[in-house]
């Protein structure tokens, strides 16, 4: 069983530029984590799902299925990270931008969104001015905040939960009740 890096530490939201230099952020969407490989998707408890999702790559990505809140843009599948045991945070984020840009387009409609591939999206890095970020990012019902990702972190072998959970911290919009 493969599980997805998912942060299991809550950051400070009142400070968010102690994040800027080590950190990137991303939006935390508000959908059912899942795991895609190569055309099967499973959750993250490593059971078969039937989601629709159509990427036209092979490879084992790891995102949020918009099946919860309604759809952020009309992607139902919001890619986050991709599995390349090894590479850092910026590698594998590079990697997927590139994947991203030659199969897909430029998404400039959505602002957590970078790319997309038909009805499946990348989601957007930011580096700078985060507190602005999360404010935009806690006034859309889709994103329940945003996860911080130690951009010099290499991701290990996705053998347990905690596996790659020290690395990534979340932090969420205190308005709503969020499952965990």
């Amino acid at each position: 069983m493969i599980y997805p890096p998912r942060p299991k530490h809550i950051g400070d939201k009142t400070n968010l530029t102690q994040y800027e230099d080590e950190y990137l952020a991303q939006a935390k969407f508000n959908g059912s984590c899942a795991i895609y490989n190569e055309g099967t998707v499973y959750n993250r408890y490593g059971k078969l799902v039937s989601w629709e999702i159509d990427l036209p790559v092979d490879g084992i990505f790891f995102g949020e299925y918009m099946n919860k809140n309604g759809l952020y843009g009309d992607c139902k599948f919001i890619i986050f990270d991709v599995l390349a045991v090894g590479k850092n945070v910026l590698e594998r984020m590079n990697a997927l931008r590139y994947l991203f840009t030659y199969h897909g387009e430029i998404d400039l409609e959505h602002p957590f969104i970078s790319h997309r591939i038909g009805n499946v999206g990348l989601a957007k890095c930011f580096i700078k001015k985060l507190q602005k970020v999360y404010k935009q990012a806690t006034e859309i019902d889709q994103i329940e905040g945003l996860v911080v990702k130690r951009k010099s972190s290499k991701l290990k072998p996705c053998i347990s939960d905690s596996t790659n959970a020290t690395w990534q911290l979340k932090i969420r919009k205190p308005s709503k009740c969020y499952s965990v």
